[in-house]
């Protein structure tokens, strides 16, 4: 090859590598055509076509960020709907535990009051049966006195002349 350059009469390069100049320009004025036919017709709506899909995806994204934050907002008004609930429910719950506290006071005095009733009733019958007591027992000292003066002195006392002086007699020793 390098013979054949050497020599004035070799073929061109073109030639030597097969390359025809008319095939060539006609190569390019087909792709020039089909460039400009396709980036008119078919490049042009694709391009279109992406451009109203990256529209359409911008739209969807705002439409996401506003549900986004519609949904943080409802988020939200739930969380304090709740935490209303939660407080109306124990402020329920104490309010129902301050009554049961009054009424067990209440039921508690009530009792208190009723024990004082029935132990002042029980200290009156106690009082009653000592009293009684006491009269039966004066009654019976009574009686033994006038049956011990009998015998000392052998004589028979009437209880209802002598009765009187012996039951002052039990009745001033009782006292002191």
């Amino acid at each position: 090859m390098l013979s054949l350059l050497a020599s004035g009469d070799a073929p061109s390069l073109l030639d030597t590598l097969g390359v025809s100049i008319p095939v060539v320009v006609l190569q390019i004025v087909i792709f020039v055509t089909t460039f400009l036919v396709l980036s008119n017709g078919l490049f042009a709506r694709v391009l279109r076509r992406m451009q109203e899909r990256e529209e359409e995806v911008r739209t969807a994204q705002k439409a996401v960020d506003h549900d986004r934050a519609e949904l943080a907002k409802v988020g939200q008004e739930y969380q304090d709907q709740l935490a209303k609930i939660d407080r109306s429910a124990y402020e329920q719950a104490q309010s129902r535990v301050r009554e049961a506290m009054a009424s067990a006071a209440s039921t508690v005095a009530q009792a208190q009051e009723q024990a004082k009733k029935e132990v002042d009733i029980a200290l009156a019958g106690v009082a009653a049966e000592k009293n009684q007591a006491r009269a039966t027992l004066r009654e019976d000292v009574t009686r033994l006195t006038l049956e011990v003066v009998e015998k000392v002195l052998e004589t028979k006392l009437d209880p209802a002349v002598h009765g009187g002086v012996v039951r002052k007699f039990v009745s001033e020793r009782a006292s002191t």
